[in-house]
């Protein structure tokens, strides 16, 4: 009889230190729990907040989102302190811009051909479209903006580029000659491409807007464009839009498309866009670089390989959500990290050219040079 009595009160130990181990090991962990042990316990699931919640604006989006510090995103390198102070310099509200188009000029320096561009485009582009001007500058600079200030009477926004975001690689070597291909542009102009690349687009999406114009500050729209790019884009579906498409000298190509040709490899995608037809052979064999010994004489080298047909920087509409979708910020940010886009002079171009080629059907493009006179120029015009 003892024996029993022993052996029951023994198992009867060993069920309890077993309960409390299950318990620990597995019933703490809340999301293993049943809905029904989770409303008895006190512990509720969080309200689901979809990724994409088309019908919130951001503003509303991150006011539902959990309180947690987070100054900068891992992925973009933007600090909510600045899309903040951005924001009180914008006023209005996110969803407002989704319905405003974004013209955006980076100003590295200051030009007087700025406010001829910013008139130019208020006059023609702004009686049809909602657009808000928006010109970045950096804040070093800002001394030589003084002037554009107080006598620039058009509409516009004076946008800070946050100081991080201007640095060039720290392990990219462009000191010596050698690694300095195409040398008459400077580190300014390179870091402009690196800038529009990587955080441009990036920043306006998180302010609300849903397409944005990139010109330079000698762009110059010189008729009316008579409709709405908002409207059309929208209607079109229009990922990309350019008033020029050419070939640039091969010097400021080279590297790319053998880019272009290990994301194709490595991701196993096949382009929808007309990649092929710039290439010769029109193949992935035709995805090479173009070797012109002098840049000059680049139309001559278009015998095989790639042709360098890139959307010129100057005028380029971009659907943002296009842009930023993973498939194409995968392909950007292997360019960005490779530092072929500042070191050979790829900028921005010549990637949204590869880009245009490789993820936008012929019928998602769209040529606005059919519809109003546009200049290049560093004169007031």
């Amino acid at each position: 009889m003892k024996f029993l009595i022993q052996s029951f009160v023994f198992s009867l130990l060993c069920g309890c230190v077993c309960f409390y181990y299950i318990y620990q090991n597995i019933f703490s962990f809340k999301e293993c729990l049943s809905p029904l042990y989770m409303k008895v316990s006190g512990f509720e699931q969080p309200e689901h907040i979809p990724i994409s919640a088309s019908n919130l604006s951001a503003a509303q989006l991150e006011a539902k989102l959990p309180n947690v510090p987070q100054e900068e995103s891992p992925d973009t390198g933007i600090s909510k302190s600045y899309l903040r102070d951005l924001r009180l310099i914008l006023s209005g509200s996110d969803s407002k811009r989704e319905q405003t188009l974004a013209v955006v000029i980076l100003a590295s320096h200051y030009r007087p051909c700025l406010c001829c561009s910013l008139k130019n485009s208020d006059r023609y582009l702004r009686p049809d479209t909602p657009a808000d001007f928006l010109v970045f500058y950096l804040q070093d600079q800002a001394h030589q903006f003084e002037g554009f200030q107080k006598n620039c009477t058009v509409l516009h926004h004076f946008l800070p580029i946050f100081p991080e975001h201007w640095r060039k690689l720290s392990w990219l070597n462009i000191t010596s000659d050698n690694s300095w291909s195409w040398q008459m542009w400077d580190l300014n102009y390179r870091m402009m491409g690196q800038w529009r690349l990587k955080y441009c687009f990036q920043i306006l999406r998180n302010l609300g807007y849903k397409y944005a114009l990139q010109l330079d500050d000698d762009s110059h729209i010189l008729s009316p464009i008579s409709m709405n790019i908002l409207e059309l884009a929208v209607q079109k579906q229009i990922d990309v839009g350019g008033i020029v498409r050419s070939s640039d000298p091969a010097i400021g190509c080279w590297g790319l498309p053998e880019i272009a040709r290990y994301f194709l490899m490595s991701e196993k995608y096949e382009p929808v866009g007309p990649l092929w037809e710039h290439c010769n052979p029109h193949n992935i064999a035709g995805l090479v670089s173009t070797h012109a010994e002098n840049y000059s004489k680049f139309s001559e080298a278009w015998l095989e390989g790639w042709d360098c047909v890139v959307v010129k920087g100057y005028f380029v509409l971009m659907h943002l959500d296009f842009y930023l979708s993973p498939i194409v910020q995968s392909f950007v940010n292997l360019v960005i990290n490779s530092g072929g886009s500042m070191q050979f002079r790829w900028n921005e171009q010549g990637v949204f050219g590869m880009m245009t080629q490789m993820f936008v059907r012929e019928e998602n493009y769209y040529d606005f040079s059919r519809h109003f006179v546009f200049k290049h120029s560093k004169d007031c015009l």
